[in-house]
């Protein structure tokens, strides 16, 4: 492994999971929970290292690895919500959206997609990326599509059962417990408590997170973040990636896209993704790791650490692009797409970033953006042929201000 790629490793990324887990043990503890479930695939990473740090202290923990994913849990969810409900989790916005992606989320085959989008103005462009408007456009064009609804009805029917016979045989009915994931909405908590509660279980599951950027008030006394909540460390949102995140925080499986039975047991079914620098990268983290449990190696305090990962998010060094230019990445739950964290901007695209041509496209609709999506701008703008990146890191800084302005704003 090349030498500026594995001290990010070493400086950057095992210290913070190591942190991370850390946090998560004493979270689940001062909660008087001993037993914790590692969702796939973000909690690998903490689950190992959580492993090994609980052995090494004596502490007695039940720790799990579960196989889990936004499209596995959602799908069956829906047979227990409203019409409405299911619809806004089906039309999650990602950066690439196109319909084919929403249509997979209810689990249509290809004749079924087709059948669909017969009529709409979408017929045989199911690839085809969207800008906003034709987003809107496509859910208006299924909002009262009785196929659509046929499809997803029928589909998390069918879903919901093994689902719930998974979670019985990975013991989930079994008493409280903690859940650690990467964060953000906590959906996937949502989903689960819900599903638990359709068993006639009055398991209450408490969800320990990376960072939380909104969180119902129904669960919010059930969530515990480590980096960021919904209304505290705000300026810390400014500068980070949850992208990046998720890519720092790897594994070795695939997407969990549902479960099926296999004799008496249930297991996932994967959506087959390769991640060529697993094996090397995930040698490097447990290296560092050993050391660290050996005392061979300090750590920061946790504050200079997070200050670390800021500066890192925002303007990372060339040693760290390096490291973080090998990261694909999709933001849909079905992961059918994934493209590179960072890439090179002509001028005209990172002009497209600046505010003044934000809010044009914002409020009159002019010049969108084109629909090739940028999953770390930070980071491209630092990879990128530029001259005066400062100035294009402080718009897009500016814009992510403004945008938490606006959120705030339509909370009160």
């Amino acid at each position: 492994m090349e030498n500026g790629i594995e001290s990010t490793i070493r400086q950057v990324n095992a210290p913070l999971i190591y942190d991370f887990a850390n946090f998560v043990l004493d979270a689940a503890r001062k909660r008087g929970l001993t037993r914790i479930y590692f969702l796939a695939r973000d909690g690998y990473e903490p689950y190992k290292f959580s492993q090994k740090i609980a052995e090494r202290s004596g502490m007695e923990m039940d720790l799990r690895y579960i196989y889990a994913s936004r499209m596995a849990w959602r799908l069956p969810v829906c047979a227990l919500l409203s019409k409405e409900e299911c619809f806004r989790l089906m039309f999650e916005p990602s950066l690439s959206q196109t319909p084919v992606l929403v249509l997979d989320r209810i689990g249509a085959s290809e004749d079924e997609k087709e059948a669909i989008l017969k009529g709409t103005e979408f017929e045989g462009q199911k690839n085809k990326i969207l800008q906003k408007k034709e987003w809107l456009q496509f859910r208006s064009a299924l909002a009262n599509n009785p196929l659509f609804y046929a499809i997803m009805k029928q589909n998390s029917e069918k879903a919901l059962p093994i689902c719930q016979k998974y979670f019985e045989q990975e013991g989930m009915t079994e008493g409280d417990f903690a859940i650690c994931d990467s964060g953000w909405s906590a959906t996937m908590q949502r989903c689960l408590q819900t599903m638990l509660r359709r068993q006639n279980s009055d398991v209450k599951v408490t969800g320990i997170y990376f960072g939380l950027y909104r969180c119902p008030k129904s669960i919010s006394k059930q969530t515990i973040w480590y980096y960021f909540g919904p209304n505290e460390r705000n300026l810390r949102k400014l500068q980070f990636s949850n992208n990046l995140l998720e890519c720092m925080l790897l594994s070795p499986n695939g997407t969990t896209v549902g479960y099926r039975e296999a004799g008496e047991k249930v297991v996932p079914i994967f959506r087959e993704t390769t991640t060529e620098y697993f094996e090397q990268e995930d040698a490097a983290l447990h290296a560092w790791l050993k050391d660290r449990l050996s005392g061979d190696v300090r750590v920061k305090e946790k504050e200079k650490l997070q200050h670390t990962v800021q500066r890192v998010m925002y303007k990372p060094s060339e040693r760290e692009l390096r490291c973080f230019a090998r990261y694909a990445f999709s933001d849909d739950p079905s992961e059918r797409d994934k493209h590179c964290i960072v890439r090179s901007l002509t001028k005209d695209e990172a002009k497209g970033y600046l505010v003044c041509r934000r809010l044009l496209r914002k409020l009159f609709h002019k010049g969108d953006q084109k629909a090739n999506p940028i999953y770390w701008l930070y980071g491209s703008i630092a990879y990128s042929n530029l001259r005066h990146k400062w100035w294009y890191r402080w718009n897009a800084y500016v814009w992510e201000a403004m945008r938490l302005v606006y959120d705030r704003i339509g909370k009160s």
